[in-house]
C-alpha cells in the first residue's frame, strides 16, 4: 500500500502546485495558460478522493497528506509548464511501477490515471513547444 499511498501524495501536491500556477500566471498567453491549469487541476483534483477511497477499500487508513510544499509563485510561464510536465513524467512513471504489484481493480484506476498524466503531460509540452 505505500506505494499507491506514494501516488496520491503525488498527486494531492500536484493538484496544489497546479492550482497555485493557474492563480499566479501571467504574460501574453494569461488566458489560455490560466484555463489550462484550472482544468487541470480541477481533474487532477477529483482523482484525489478516488485514490484515497481505493486505500481504504484495500483495508489501509489514509494518513493525512499535509505536507510544507514550496511553490514558487514567482516563475514564468514556460518554466510553470517545464515544471509541471517534470511531476507529470514522475506521476506516470510511479504508477507504471505500482501497475506491476496490484490487483486488476486497481489496476484499472491507474490505467485511467496514466491516461490523463499523459495528456495533461501532451498539452504541457505543446505548450511550450
Amino acid at each position: 500500500m505505500p506505494k499507491l499511498l506514494n501516488i496520491l501524495i503525488l498527486t494531492h501536491n500536484l493538484a496544489l502546485k497546479t492550482q497555485n500556477f493557474h492563480w499566479n500566471v501571467q504574460g501574453s498567453n494569461f488566458y489560455s495558460l490560466h484555463k489550462m491549469f484550472e482544468e487541470q487541476y480541477e481533474e487532477i483534483s477529483n482523482s484525489i478522493d478516488e485514490i484515497a477511497e481505493r486505500i481504504r477499500i484495500l483495508g489501509d487508513k489514509v494518513p493525512s497528506i499535509s505536507q510544507n510544499l514550496e511553490i514558487n509563485p514567482n516563475l514564468l510561464p514556460s518554466d510553470m509548464l517545464k515544471n509541471l510536465a517534470l511531476d507529470h513524467e514522475n506521476i506516470i512513471l510511479q504508477i507504471e511501477d505500482v501497475k506491476k504489484s496490484s490487483d486488476d481493480v486497481t489496476v484499472d484506476m491507474l490505467n485511467e490515471r496514466l491516461a490523463a498524466h499523459q495528456k495533461h503531460l501532451w498539452f504541457l509540452r505543446s505548450s511550450f513547444a
